[in-house]
């Protein structure tokens, strides 16, 4: 006859589950080192969606590079170029076209153990039909596999002025970085 566990058996159960997975969360943490003087290389590929001023959605793959330096424990200086591809013009869809930004700006990051939250505010110049300015504002996490590597996401927002059309982009990126001090 096989006896289930009471009640008491599954509270102590449940307990040491709950500790086992606080010990793995937190007992070999790699904590995120964040310093003046740290560089951070990263690439990102994501999808793109344009927001035309006729409310017509275009969706595009987009690539970035970025390079971060550590001016305190939670201020960084960056610098990024990105692309997104087929975005056609504002005013034709059938239009092929690769539209690149070059932009830095600061991004504010907080560690958290092994997870780094992180927002960036940039301003540079897109490069589409024309080289108009621009700015985005970004939203992000890390999560540090190693002491130099880590794996995060970013969703980020960025107007675009071009062709007398008003117009926005969001992005959502998956992006891999590793970090080194010089």
């Amino acid at each position: 006859m096989i006896r289930c566990a009471g009640p008491r058996m599954r509270r102590r159960g449940r307990f040491w589950v709950a500790w086992v997975l606080t010990g793995l969360m937190f007992g070999g943490t790699v904590p995120a080192r964040a310093a003046d003087g740290e560089w951070v290389l990263g690439a990102s590929a994501g999808h793109s969606v344009l927001i035309r001023g006729d409310s017509r959605l275009v969706h595009a793959p987009t690539a970035e590079t970025a390079a971060w330096l550590g001016l305190t424990d939670a201020l960084w200086l960056a610098a990024s170029s990105s692309a997104a591809w087929r975005l056609g013009s504002l005013g034709d869809d059938r239009a092929a076209r690769t539209m690149g930004t070059l932009e830095a700006g600061i991004v504010v990051a907080l560690d958290v153990f092994r997870t780094m939250p992180f927002l960036e505010l940039m301003g540079g110049a897109s490069l589409g039909t024309s080289v108009e300015p621009t700015f985005r504002v970004g939203l992000g996490a890390e999560y540090f596999v190693s002491r130099t590597i880590s794996l995060g996401g970013v969703l980020r927002f960025r107007p675009i002025w071009e062709d007398n059309g008003r117009a926005s982009m969001l992005t959502g990126s998956i992006r891999v970085s590793t970090r080194f001090e010089i």
